[in-house]
């Protein structure tokens, strides 16, 4: 059985395995996987230097989450059937500008991703080219176009929420005065896919494509409190990862309210002045979107009108009972 370094996460521990005696973790950027003896001149020194102290009673893997002891990788186990490096590494461009809040240019893309310029360069060109990618317009470096989200609302599942949601919110924003939106889960965060402005002479709306921790938003906490709990375990692990003060005890006591209330109103984390108000669309019994309206404060002969609580709850029923089965 061959052990192999497999450097392709960013953290790795290395274990004695006489004794399971942990030893200094190694943190790398770059992806590696290769044979102890046979690694890049990039990984030689590091491997060498393991090969001469530790001899063949050390060996790198995942790191296990639950104890922190890492597993050997071998040749069986963990290599893929089919690779394809090119379609890995257009992905890997892709990912790095859908979280860079900002333009890239080449030269970032390359350094943060620890390639060179020229294997970067021929798949950037094919991405622009594909029109997954462009030029940002002050010519600084490149940027996602909308085309993955187009492909993303493509979906059926996705068609058929907003073609029943839409009409609902229309008739919700006229009646209410404010803007609302849809929102669905991913990753542990919850990302605006639709909105509607109110068509009035002043609203507030939240733009298409932003997305939010779950437990930061009125929409991530409206989805949450109408899961199931193994989902909801699910999501707590992944908020956990991405949020180092996050409190489990306070997004599950909240969650129990919501889930009673039937809606959720919190004065906005983002922008100050406005209210969230956050109902969920539920299918298959549980929340597979949420509702919500980012209000401001209006008036009316010198009062404020109360939050339209009861017209977005109806809108979310309405658009829950388009989505049930005939």
């Amino acid at each position: 059985m061959k052990y192999y370094f497999n450097y392709e996460i960013s953290c790795y521990a290395l274990v004695k395995l006489s004794d399971r005696k942990h030893l200094p973790a190694n943190k790398w950027r770059m992806s590696l996987r290769a044979p102890l003896g046979k690694v890049t001149s990039k990984g030689r020194s590091f491997a060498l230097h393991v090969a001469l102290i530790l001899r063949d009673k050390i060996v790198c893997g995942r790191i296990d989450t639950i104890d922190g002891i890492a597993t050997p990788v071998t040749e069986q186990e963990d290599r893929p059937k089919y690779k394809a490096p090119a379609l890995a590494k257009g992905i890997a461009i892709l990912e790095l500008l859908a979280k860079s809040s900002e333009p890239l240019t080449l030269s970032g893309i390359s350094d943060s991703l620890d390639r060179s310029r020229n294997e970067i360069f021929r798949m950037v060109q094919d991405l622009q080219t594909l029109g997954y990618i462009r030029r940002s317009t002050s010519d600084d470096g490149y940027e996602l176009t909308n085309r993955l989200f187009t492909l993303g609302i493509e979906q059926p599942k996705v068609a058929s929420l907003l073609e029943v949601a839409l009409p609902e919110m229309r008739r919700f924003a006229k009646r209410s005065g404010q803007s609302c939106h849809i929102a669905t889960p991913f990753d542990g965060e919850f990302v605006v896919i639709a909105r509607i402005e109110s068509p009035g002479d002043t609203s507030f709306a939240v733009r298409v494509g932003v997305r939010h921790a779950l437990h930061q938003g009125a929409s991530g906490m409206v989805l949450f409190a109408h899961q199931p709990s193994d989902v909801q375990e699910e999501w707590r692990e992944l908020i956990a990862t991405k949020d180092p003060d996050f409190n489990a005890s306070i997004l599950d006591k909240k969650a129990v309210q919501i889930k009673k209330d039937g809606y959720y109103s919190q004065r906005s984390n983002f922008v100050d002045g406005v209210m969230d108000v956050g109902a969920p669309i539920i299918s298959g019994g549980r929340a597979i979107a949420s509702l919500t309206s980012p209000c401001i404060t209006k008036l009316a002969r010198g009062k404020k009108l109360p939050l339209p609580i009861e017209e977005l709850i109806d809108a979310a029923v309405k658009i829950s009972a388009g989505l049930s089965p005939k």
